[in-house]
């Protein structure tokens, strides 16, 4: 019996690049960072680095025979990202509390990561009636959202290393700043390619979750 199964990983070197940059912010953060803020950190980078980049990349790599099968797997991811995101949030505002600190933002770090964490809830909150509206009618709405998500994403990546580069290493630093380079730079290139030999059909998806096409 033949089944469809989405690999374990995606993302290639460079998601497996920014898994390992994400285990040193997280070994970092629970050795020289203080308990009340080491969980600021953890989270936020494992949502831009490990659930958004499953979820960028699980649709990016899809197999065009089974793309409702991908859209349902990016779909899982962003909401995962955006629940890692904000538990990060959650986080630095229990710290600044604790030690008695400004709840308000106070550095581009912080303007830019409230911008991005808006830009996240937009997306998922857009994606998600995106793609409840094509699962029942067959119609693209939004046709904006993966635009204003791969820069979104970018904006995250900015705004997790330059809070890795206030608190962290330079060794660490780098490696996210290197990791979020490249893959941003293939998401680049993934986006700009075109499925051949098949076009999507104007209707709702069939029973089995895959994506009807017709030959081009």
């Amino acid at each position: 019996k033949k089944s469809m199964q989405a690999p374990a990983m995606h993302g290639g070197m460079f998601g497996a690049l920014s898994i390992a940059a994400f285990g040193l912010v997280a070994i970092q953060s629970l050795v020289y960072l203080p308990m009340t803020f080491s969980a600021h950190p953890i989270f936020v980078s494992a949502a831009v680095f490990v659930a958004a980049v499953q979820g960028i990349f699980s649709l990016l790599e899809a197999n065009p025979d089974n793309r409702n099968a991908a859209r349902k797997l990016h779909r899982m991811w962003q909401i995962v990202s955006v629940i890692f995101m904000d538990i990060g949030v959650l986080a630095v505002i229990y710290h600044k509390w604790y030690i008695g600190k400004s709840l308000l933002p106070r550095t581009w770090h912080g303007y830019l990561g409230w911008v991005a964490l808006s830009l996240y809830w937009l997306q998922t909150v857009v994606g998600i009636m995106k793609l409840n509206t094509f699962f029942v009618t067959g119609v693209k709405l939004y046709r904006w959202h993966g635009k204003v998500g791969h820069w979104a994403w970018c904006l995250s990546i900015v705004v997790l290393v330059m809070g890795v580069w206030i608190a962290m290493s330079t060794i660490t630093t780098a490696l996210c700043a290197a990791a979020g380079a490249a893959l941003f730079f293939q998401a680049s290139i993934n986006r700009g390619k075109t499925p051949t030999g098949w076009v999507p059909l104007q209707g709702p998806p069939s029973d089995n979750g895959s994506q009807m096409s017709l030959p081009s």
